[in-house]
């Protein structure tokens, strides 16, 4: 049996953004237009801290944010009103941004990303224009 005392606990959180459309109507160019991203990445974060202890800071967060007057804005009232407030980068206000990153930076951990910019010709030549071929690639750029 091997001995596993020293093995360390990750916990690995993925993330994509942007998106993976390349046509538009009648396989025509979308790339940059009308809402469709540029380029598509899938991010990975490697936690170092038992995963209570994480979970345990970012609800006190959420909480403190949700309770907290200079927050009492629309954007907030709308998350709390809903399922509760929860932390969410593209819809926070950027002083909650700021509050997070205060948490982060003093937590152990790490983040890689692939980020795969779009290019009609070369999703055409590349991935024979078959979205499916081009998802399997980025889609094991952690293994």
């Amino acid at each position: 049996m091997i001995e596993q005392k020293n093995k360390l606990a990750v916990h690995r959180f993925l993330d994509e953004a942007g998106d993976t459309t390349v046509y538009g109507k009648g396989k025509t160019d979308a790339i940059g237009k009308d809402g469709v991203s540029n380029c598509f990445i899938i991010g990975m974060v490697k936690f170092k801290e038992p995963l209570e202890s994480l979970r345990n800071k970012i609800i006190d967060l959420q909480n403190s944010i949700e309770t907290d007057p200079y927050f009492n804005v629309p954007s907030i009232q709308k998350k709390t009103k809903g399922s509760g407030y929860y932390l969410h980068a593209t819809d926070d206000l950027p002083e909650v941004r700021k509050l997070f990153f205060d948490i982060i930076k003093n937590i152990d951990c790490s983040f890689e990303a692939v980020v795969a910019t779009k290019s009609l010709s070369r999703f055409e030549t590349k991935y024979k224009g078959e979205r499916r071929v081009f998802l399997c690639r980025y889609a094991f750029a952690f293994a």
